[in-house]
């Protein structure tokens, strides 16, 4: 009966044992299956993490072409109107110089009418011309001719 005993405890010592081994075995199976999961999920997160900062670096790589195209629109539209305020500036020099001319061309065209009438008019009739010739330059008014 000892030895029945004996013979038990050893059978019952290696089946313990082997359920051992398989609960060991099975540990590692679901542990490494836990950590496939893992590094499933880990590159789901990096896959997902480089789309969005792939997606966020072409978000600032727009934004910067439109403030590059702004930029440049801006540079352009400042230009145009610098271009436009020196011929404003230009055509205003020209129609001064223009009515300078014109001034300067009447006021000699007055001055030889007076000279010729005083050559042919009285001293007396000479002063009243000359005086309504400045007058009328001073006054502008023979300008409006």
């Amino acid at each position: 009966m000892k030895r029945v005993i004996e013979e038990q405890l050893q059978l019952e010592k290696e089946r313990e044992a082997e359920l051992q081994t398989i609960f060991r075995e099975e540990a590692k199976k679901v542990w490494e299956k836990r950590e496939e999961e893992w590094e499933r999920e880990k590159k789901a997160r990096d896959r997902l993490m480089s789309e969005v900062l792939a997606g966020r670096q072409r978000q600032i790589q727009e934004k910067m072409e439109l403030n590059r195209r702004a930029q440049e629109e801006s540079v352009k539209y400042r230009e145009q109107l610098i271009k436009e305020l020196e011929e404003a500036k230009e055509l205003t020099r020209r129609e001064r110089e223009q009515e300078e001319e014109l001034k300067t061309a009447r006021k000699q065209e007055l001055e030889a009418q007076v000279w010729f009438s005083f050559q042919v008019c009285t001293p007396d009739v000479y002063e009243v011309l000359l005086q309504y010739t400045y007058l009328a330059i001073a006054s502008g008014k023979y300008m409006e001719k």
